[in-house]
């Protein structure tokens, strides 16, 4: 995440919760620890605790960072599991098995 992102989280977090200043030390320590992730996943993790938390707090440093890591999580867990379903459709077409292709897709997610 960059400097202009980083502006753009911490505006909006100002914006949804008055009582929170973004000083100098905070926007340091932010930008920091939120270099190494995606602007859209911490977007949408901010995103998550406003929407799912009745809270009258903003979410501290390490609440962005747990919900931004599940959220790439979840994704590779989306990835991987269309990953699995292609090669699964490669393989039975290869085989020309009359299988069941959605049976075959939910075996192997259960397996996993």
């Amino acid at each position: 995440m960059n400097k202009r992102e980083l502006a753009e989280v911490l505006t909006f977090v100002c914006a949804c919760f008055p009582q929170f200043e973004a000083t100098e030390q905070t926007v340091i320590a932010w930008g920091l620890l939120l270099s190494d992730y995606h602007f859209e996943d911490v977007k949408e993790a901010i995103l998550n605790f406003v929407r799912e938390r009745n809270s009258a707090f903003a979410p501290t440093i390490s609440q962005v960072i747990a919900e931004t890591k599940a959220i790439m999580a979840k994704r590779l867990k989306d990835k991987t599991n269309i990953k699995l379903f292609k090669d699964l459709r490669k393989e039975l077409t290869w085989k020309r098995r009359p299988v069941a292709l959605v049976e075959q897709f939910e075996k192997a997610i259960k397996a996993k």
